[in-house]
């Protein structure tokens, strides 16, 4: 992996990290938001998962909601 984006607080044991290669999610983790984990392996197998830009304007925006599949 290039690097891997991190969503949530490490500290508290409540983030996501997603695994980027070129620009693309390969894979992701979570703690104690696995319902995350979820939508985006459904989204990977649909191939209509965000990039790696598309995760880093929604986290800026506030909340990483996959296009609006997560409340």
């Amino acid at each position: 992996y290039d690097h891997i984006l991190i969503d949530g607080d490490l500290l508290k044991l409540e983030f996501v990290a997603y695994y980027i290669l070129a620009g693309e999610v390969k894979a992701a983790a979570s703690i104690g938001r696995d319902p995350v984990v979820a939508v985006v392996a459904e989204l990977m197998n649909n191939n209509t998962m965000l990039s790696e830009q598309e995760l880093q304007a929604e986290q800026k925006s506030g909340k990483i909601t996959f296009r609006g599949k997560l409340q």
